[in-house]
């Protein structure tokens, strides 16, 4: 079995001050992952960044044909209120790790969600 390097970060807003017990709006995706093409042996990162009241979760997940892989984000409380960052880096681009990522985003309020294609590029 060929392994990869993935290094995940993210960054998760603070709890607002007041907590406001109606406020329930979805969360808004303020910057989707987007299409690329990477070389074998190449490193590619994607970013997704939602906004929400109450503070969203974002998960992300590569939706290969043999397999659904699940990739748990940990928050660290250091952005804007409301606000949640995460990003996927993978160091080492191969076969497997070409197709779609997802981008989930949800919160009491609701869900969301924002796709990318991550291509091999072929020579």
């Amino acid at each position: 079995m060929n392994l990869t390097s993935v290094v995940l970060s993210v960054k998760v807003g603070d709890e607002p001050d007041v907590c406001c017990p109606v406020c329930q709006d979805p969360p808004v995706i303020v910057k989707k992952p987007v299409n690329m093409t990477v070389p074998l042996g190449g490193s590619f990162t994607l970013d997704c960044t939602a906004w929400g009241d109450p503070r969203p979760q974002i998960k992300l997940l590569h939706n290969r044909p043999e397999e659904f892989v699940h990739v748990h984000l940990n928050p660290d409380q250091s952005v804007k209120p409301g606000l949640s960052r995460a990003s996927l880096k993978i160091d080492v681009m191969t076969e497997d790790r070409e197709g779609r990522y997802t981008c989930f985003v949800n919160s009491i309020g609701g869900s969301k969600e924002a796709h990318a294609h991550v291509t091999l590029q072929r020579n």
